[in-house]
């Protein structure tokens, strides 16, 4: 986006980023998003990601998840994959991976080579910021599900603290 565009600061100092600003972004009511100043003093505004905030966290969960499952795991916020293990992070198509998590189906999906996939979300304030994905060649049995589901309720506590 190569054109900028003016707005008052009112009162309160609030500014209103444009409907189009928000879309390129992805910013929804109830996103967050984070300020800061460039070294040549202009503001910079991206979306905030919980997770990507949590980087190293989310990597050592895929970590932790591969070694007691061994089955590849994926750590992604609602637009990108975070944290991998099992699988090269330059093998997973992002957009593709998300939009399968959005779909809503959670279980025994078809991704890539893996014939199964399974993932659960992870929320904070009730709305979803990302998803912990395992990946099988076979089927994917309740008790990694419940570990998967525990990492994300882990999660969760950690971004709403």
């Amino acid at each position: 986006m190569g054109c900028g565009m003016v707005r008052k600061v009112d009162e309160l100092g609030r500014v209103v980023v444009p409907k189009e600003m928000r879309r390129v972004l992805g910013i929804k009511p109830g996103s967050s998003v984070e300020m800061s100043i460039d070294t040549q003093n202009n503001v910079v505004l991206k979306k905030f990601s919980e997770i990507e905030n949590l980087g190293f966290f989310a990597q050592t969960v895929a970590d932790v998840l591969f070694e007691v499952t061994d089955n590849p795991v994926c750590v992604c916020d609602d637009e990108r994959v975070v944290a991998c293990k099992g699988v090269s992070k330059k093998l997973i198509d992002d957009k593709e991976i998300i939009s399968i998590c959005v779909g809503g189906k959670s279980d025994n999906i078809e991704y890539a080579t893996y014939k199964k996939c399974f993932f659960r979300q992870i929320k904070s304030d009730g709305s979803v910021c990302g998803y912990i994905i395992m990946m099988s060649n076979k089927e994917i049995g309740q008790d990694i599900k419940k570990i998967c589901e525990f990492a994300s309720i882990i999660f969760a506590k950690i971004i709403s603290s």
